[in-house]
């Protein structure tokens, strides 16, 4: 059978070393082992202060096409890559102020030209037989939705997070709100299929949009890439537990609570100092040397900064416990990569989804997430277990439920009923 052709439109792809590339090169690099010919329509990214060359080198060496359109704006500057904030919202599209006044759906909607001519070229050069496009930013489900358009060809659209139901999305006026509302409503009727990543996900889509049929939309669970866990092995430490956190952390109240919490622990317990240690694996807002010196950290909490994807796994195969937190309302995508690595799990989040998640790992000691004096509480509980050497770690069933390779087999089905194979 020669291979399909899937046209991916990813305004986030790397080298951005951002969380919200891995669903897309997960999910490109199994269809390009299922008889599928991914094409990546991407940017080139600006000059930004996690980047990972080694995803796009593993896409390159299974011959995954990327294309990338020409930069618009000047990379940004050493200054803002020392700031990660700033260039975050230019990336993600800032949803306050100017930007939101500005641009809709969000700042990406500004590589809307660029685009539609690359797919032109794409189109006209290549048989492509069906369009993919990733959001956020959701500019990528309307730039998915005129290249289908203009070409009659099929579209799906993937949800990495919910647009209008967003409780994070705030819009300057009710009329920036209406406009996104219908932009939405108009792709999701024109779309072939919608994915999503969970079941409280779809269930939102049906309720705010009556047209929806329940086969209209898949699940496409968040995984791990199996690949790279299959050679796991328990750690076997060296006298000393290792809590990591894996992934950047944008808001401080987080790094805060995270290091109370730990400052709280070690004062009632000082024979601890030296015998548990914090991993921050990744950028991490609020953390500065002066304020871990003043809560006499020093000896247990470690800074790596931003590392590759392949060395973050490492990071998490090395871990005693992962440590996840969130302020969201949804489920962290980490929470999937911590199960690849069989590790338990301390949950520090708050919304009622990620901490039913966080349960049915069966792995996870949660604690509020703002709340120092609960995560010194489960700080205790998590020392008790590993002295005892009975900290949880996820069944294997569990564990397979997320492995991307058990869920590629589907979004190959519905790309070919999209094409119409």
């Amino acid at each position: 059978m020669s291979k399909r052709t899937v046209l991916v439109i990813a305004h986030y792809f790397p080298p951005m070393g951002i969380s919200g590339v891995m669903r897309t090169v997960r999910l490109v690099k199994y269809l390009a082992l299922h008889n599928w010919n991914p094409i990546v329509l991407t940017t080139t990214p600006p000059h930004y202060y996690n980047e990972d060359e080694a995803l796009v080198e593993e896409c390159q060496s299974l011959n995954i096409e990327i294309i990338r359109t020409k930069p618009k704006k000047k990379r940004l500057s050493n200054k803002a890559k020392e700031n990660p904030s700033k260039p975050l919202q230019l990336l993600r599209g800032d949803t306050h102020g100017l930007s939101a006044l500005l641009h809709q759906p969000d700042i990406g909607i500004e590589w809307r030209k660029a685009a539609l001519a690359a797919a032109e070229t794409i189109i006209r050069e290549r048989d492509v037989n069906v369009i993919m496009a990733s959001a956020p930013p959701f500019s990528d489900l309307v730039i998915a939705r005129d290249i289908a358009e203009q070409h009659s060809l099929p579209f799906v659209v993937d949800y990495r997070t919910m647009w209008l139901s967003n409780s994070a999305r705030s819009y300057p006026t009710p009329m920036h709100k209406n406009n996104e509302r219908k932009q939405e409503e108009d792709i999701l009727k024109r779309a072939s299929h919608v994915l999503v990543n969970s079941r409280y996900a779809k269930e939102m889509l049906i309720k705010h949009y009556r047209f929806l049929r329940y086969d209209d939309i898949a699940i496409v669970p968040d995984s791990f890439d199996g690949e790279y866990f299959d050679d796991y092995y328990p750690h076997e430490g060296d006298h000393k537990l290792l809590l990591t956190h894996c992934g950047d952390i944008h808001n401080p109240s987080l790094t805060k609570s995270l290091l109370s919490g730990l400052e709280r622990f070690i004062k009632k317990n000082p024979q601890y100092a030296s015998t548990i240690e914090l991993r921050f694996v990744g950028w991490t807002a609020g953390i500065q040397q002066k304020k871990i010196e003043k809560m006499g950290l020093t000896q247990s909490v470690i800074q790596t900064g931003f590392v590759s994807y392949y060395d973050s796994i490492k990071q998490m195969l090395a871990a005693d416990v992962l440590v996840l937190s969130s302020d969201t309302d949804y489920i962290p995508e980490k929470l999937y990569e911590y199960l690849g690595a069989r590790k338990p799990i301390f949950a520090c989040v708050h919304s009622p989804l990620a901490i039913k998640a966080a349960e049915e790992t069966g792995a996870a000691i949660i604690a509020k997430a703002s709340t120092s004096k609960d995560i010194e509480k489960k700080l205790e509980e998590i020392v008790g277990l590993w002295q005892k050497r009975c900290l949880p770690i996820p069944d294997e069933q569990t564990v397979q439920r997320y492995d991307v390779r058990n869920h590629i087999g589907e979004l190959s089905r519905i790309l070919a009923i999209a094409a119409r194979f």
